[in-house]
């Protein structure tokens, strides 16, 4: 009894235990040994036979077993294997054993066996089930984060549609509680009225039409406070589970930005309907006042071009009669009364010219020319302007062209005389005493563009630092003061300044008050592509190193004439007095003499002209040759220096071909060089036996250019408008070497009759010069389109009118000089021979020289294209206009490379009409193109006439 007591009491304090501590392993392995301690000792004293309470420790191992699992039934069975042997030994010794326990134990082995097997799949069932509801509760957990998680509300809604589940997130959204939502409230509550009827409507017209349901929805929510929020909802169906999961955001913003987007939208459309009406109000009126702008301008325009016309016309009379006048006999004081008629003449027409050239280029007309250029031509033409000031002014003008210095260019000659022209003026303006310097440099060379550096440096009044800023603007000065002082509008330098960036450079001032100013400005141009780029002039060989003494006070005119005759070939010494001169010549007599002397006229101490006189008198023998040069040229110096035994006599500023060629003359040479044809002076009988045809209306104008035209030794016919040109033209004896035709006339004017000679007369041959008081931007393009060869503005420039000539018709004729048979400069193939229609200096430097290589190359080219009006007749009659072009594009490249220059010249103006297919034109400048062929093979054969006398 006590033991059943103890039992009780155990089995009672575990059980509390185990219940306040949970299933702890050391509380049951406690109760286990408790079990099965009572269990072997109800086994060992039972006194029945065989022991029926063996079976109870079979109970305990199995309930205990099913109860706490496979680990109490092995720690059980374990502690029975080792017990069990123990009691069977106890009972057999007590005497209590029976064989029949044997089998009642093998039963209760058997027993186990079976319990065991039954307790292990309940483990294993219970494993399993453990391990699902552990994967069930992470997926679960992960479930609610997603669904707690999504950025949004998220509900969960039934097939009855109660939400049955919902996230956070749709609680904040709608204000209600969880607990308040979940299966408690439909969806369809949260929507308003008119929204909900709308999606319904949607739902039925899809379902209608055999569309899926929609699954995106905007609409309106109330929430709990009796707002209105707008939404966004994405609803997914589980068919398997029929339940809907729908996401829900909040739009209120964005649907409130686009409702303010809206307004902003409707404001603006209003405003731009608003400013659209002023707009097109605005350009209504603008329209009016362009055209009355348009209007305005036009008659700017035409008054410009009418009162430069009707000012030139009288101007024209005035500066012509001038001229005319200063050549007949007059008195000192009605000379200088004329002197003053004609510089103030010359005067309003340079501020006409600087009036018209700023109206072009204020309006964006003026355009550019791109043809070949002699830079060397361009600024000594400049300095040729500006002799008469020179003289006046007492001055000292230097040319100085650096070596390098590209003899041709491709750029406009009209714009850079200009340029250069107006710079000049304005520091002749402004230069009392002293010198001005026009030098040109190289800053680079390309294989195409050249970039060139021009200035002109005077020894003037200078400039103040704080003035140059708007020294190139329009109407400005240095100040007031000064444009009343020195005159001019203030447009030159403006004209400048608009003019150089056109061709590609810029231009700037260096300037010091009361030491002068230097004016520079780069250009770039494009190179000659045949041009070669050796010396321009060189001496032949038995001169070169000859000594040559230079005399000149001034400092830059010496280190030019010097850098010239190095350039030439000779040695060159420099005095700045004569006195020093002198002692030079002297000390040479013992060894070593001068073969040359270039003296200065005018110079401190003892003049030139003095000075040459006493190197005469000091040598026995031969004496050298002697140049005097001279800044003012009078008559009386020449005159004085040719007594004293001086050779020749040259104005400054000293240009070097003009130099080079009185050089070879002193020396026994010959060198023809090609003509200058912008020369203005007039050489003896250099236009007599010319016959032209004076086209103008006015009888003063027509007075005026006659008495200029016949003081050279031309013969003139005069016509009174077109109509009458074309009747003289067309009349007996109406064999014109060029016509000067007026533009404005009455019955036909010069652009119509000027046509008409082309097309009707057939007088593509026959140089046609406007000579017109028209200067305004088209005028000289008009006039070339109606066939006219030149233009010559008026006030006629004696200057710009014989060099117009002398281009026009020698361009048909030849210069009236060709090669002297004696002593040619042959060694010398920089210099420049020119024949009518070659270039013989520029084909003899393709050939190094040679002579007879480049005689063949010339008479081999005019075999191949002696039949070439025949073939080029035959083409136009084919109407095979490309053979044509390509044929002539050969012609004009051959042409272009041996320098015969007109065949090249026609050749490249009937390839551009065979490429526009004209035929009519292709005809008219055949004839040309034949007359250029025979007038190179008879250039050759006076070339290889003179090459055979010059072998002989």
């Amino acid at each position: 009894m006590a033991l059943v007591l103890f039992y009780i009491v155990i089995q009672g304090l575990l059980a509390f235990l185990l219940r306040d501590q949970g299933p702890s392993w050391a509380v049951v392995r406690v109760t286990l040994f408790a079990d099965l301690s009572l269990a072997w000792i109800v086994w060992l004293y039972d006194p029945s036979m065989p022991p029926p309470l063996m079976l109870y420790t079979v109970i305990v191992i199995v309930g205990n077993a099913i109860q706490y699992g496979m680990r109490a039934f092995r720690l059980l069975v374990s502690a029975t294997f080792v017990m069990a042997p123990l009691s069977i030994g106890i009972r057999y010794a007590c005497g209590q054993f029976r064989p029949t326990e044997y089998f009642l134990l093998f039963f209760c082995v058997v027993i186990i066996w079976y319990v065991y097997k039954f307790i292990d799949r309940i483990e294993a069932f219970r494993q399993d089930t453990i391990r699902r509801t552990e994967a069930l509760t992470q997926s679960e957990r992960k479930y609610r984060s997603i669904f707690e998680n999504t950025g949004g509300g998220a509900i969960i809604v039934e097939d009855n549609l109660v939400i049955s589940q919902a996230n956070a997130r749709f609680e904040k959204i709608t204000g209600f509680n969880r607990d308040e939502i979940e299966g408690k409230v439909r969806w369809i509550e949260f929507v308003v009225a008119e929204d909900l009827q709308r999606m319904r409507r949607d739902h039925i017209d899809r379902v209608k039409k055999g569309e899926d349901s929609p699954r995106k929805y905007e609409f309106r929510l109330v929430r709990k406070d009796g707002e209105v929020i707008d939404v966004f909802s994405e609803v997914n169906y589980d068919p398997v589970a029929r339940i809907s999961v729908a996401s829900v955001i909040d739009i209120s913003l964005r649907k409130q930005a686009e409702r303010d987007l809206k307004d902003a939208h409707d404001l603006l459309e209003q405003r731009v309907d608003e400013r659209t009406s002023e707009l097109m109000e605005a350009n209504r009126q603008l329209k009016i006042a362009k055209e009355a702008a348009d209007e305005s301008g036009r008659a700017k325009s035409q008054f410009l071009a009418n009162m430069s016309h009707e000012i030139r016309t009288p101007m024209n009379a005035i500066i012509g009669m001038c001229d005319l006048v200063l050549g007949t006999d007059l008195s000192s004081k009605q000379k200088e009364y004329i002197n003053i008629v004609r510089s103030s003449s010359r005067s309003l027409l340079v501020l006409i010219n600087d009036i018209l050239d700023f109206s072009k280029i204020d309006a964006g007309k003026l355009d550019l020319e791109t043809i070949p250029v002699s830079l060397r031509d361009v600024v000594e033409e400049v300095a040729d302007m500006f002799l008469e000031k020179t003289i006046d002014k007492d001055l000292e003008l230097i040319i100085d062209i650096a070596d390098d210095v590209p003899r041709k260019v491709i750029s406009d000659p009209l714009r850079l005389r200009q340029v250069l022209a107006n710079l000049t003026s304005n520091a002749f303006k402004f230069t009392n005493h002293g010198e001005i310097c026009l030098s040109v440099r190289t800053d680079s060379v390309g294989e195409k563009v050249a970039k060139l550096h021009f200035s002109v440096r005077d020894t003037g009044i200078g400039i103040d630092s704080d003035k140059r800023g708007t020294l190139f603007d329009a109407f400005a000065q240095a100040d007031g003061s000064t444009t009343r002082k020195y005159g001019g509008t203030g447009l030159g330098l403006a004209i400048c300044r608009k003019i150089v960036p056109m061709l590609g450079g810029r231009i700037w001032v260096e300037s010091q008050p009361g030491k002068g100013s230097n004016f520079q400005f780069t250009m770039e141009a494009q190179l000659m592509p045949f041009e070669t780029q050796g010396k321009e002039i060189a001496l032949p060989p038995k001169l070169q190193g000859r000594k040559v003494l230079v005399v000149d006070d001034n400092p830059s005119t010496l280190m030019v004439l010097k850098r010239y005759m190095e350039n030439f070939g000779f040695r060159t010494e420099m005095a700045h007095t004569a006195e020093q001169a002198l002692h030079h010549y002297q000390r040479s007599l013992l060894k070593d003499p001068f073969a040359l002397v270039i003296m200065d006229i005018r110079l401190p101490g003892m003049d030139g002209v003095e000075a040459v006189a006493h190197m005469k008198s000091q040598t026995e023998g031969p004496s050298p040759s002697v140049i005097c040069i001279s800044a003012y040229g009078r008559d009386l110096e020449v005159e004085r220096a040719k007594k004293m035994g001086a050779d020749s006599f040259l104005m400054k500023p000293i240009k070097q071909s003009v130099l080079f060629d009185t050089l070879m003359e002193l020396f026994g040479f010959k060198a023809v060089r090609r003509f200058h044809d912008s020369q203005g002076l007039v050489s003896d009988n250099e236009f007599a036996g010319l016959n032209l045809l004076l086209v103008e209306d006015n009888t003063i104008n027509q007075m005026v250019a006659v008495e200029i035209l016949k003081s050279v030794g031309m013969t003139v016919t005069t016509a009174e408008n077109g109509r009458e040109a074309l009747e003289k033209i067309r009349g007996i004896g109406g064999v014109y070497d060029a016509v000067l035709m007026d533009v404005q006339m009455p019955e036909m004017d010069g652009l119509e009759a000027s046509r008409q000679i082309r097309k009707t007369l057939c007088k593509e041959d026959l140089p046609i010069i406007a000579m017109t008081a028209h200067a305004m931007y088209g005028d000289r393009e008009r006039c070339l389109a109606s066939g006219m060869n030149d233009y010559v503005p008026k006030p006629i420039d004696r200057n710009e009118l014989f060099a117009a000539i002398r281009r026009n018709v020698f361009r048909y004729k030849g210069p009236s000089m060709g090669i002297q048979p004696h002593h040619t400069v042959s060694e010398s193939i920089g210099t420049q021979y020119m024949l009518p229609g070659i270039n013989i200096s520029q084909g003899l430097a393709l050939t190094q020289g040679e002579w007879g290589l480049y005689g063949d190359s010339l008479f081999r080219f005019l075999a191949t294209y002696d039949d070439v009006g025949l073939v080029m007749r035959q083409h136009m009659d084919r109407e095979s206009f490309g053979e044509m072009a390509e044929a002539l594009h050969l012609l004009g490249k051959e042409a272009t490379k041996l320098s015969v220059i007109h065949v090249a010249t026609g050749a490249e103006a009937m390839k551009e009409a065979a490429i526009a297919c004209d035929r009519g034109r292709c005809r008219d400048l055949l004839s040309p193109l034949e007359a250029s062929l025979l007038e190179a093979s008879a250039s050759a054969r006076d070339l290889l006439l003179t090459h055979c006398n010059r072998c002989l």
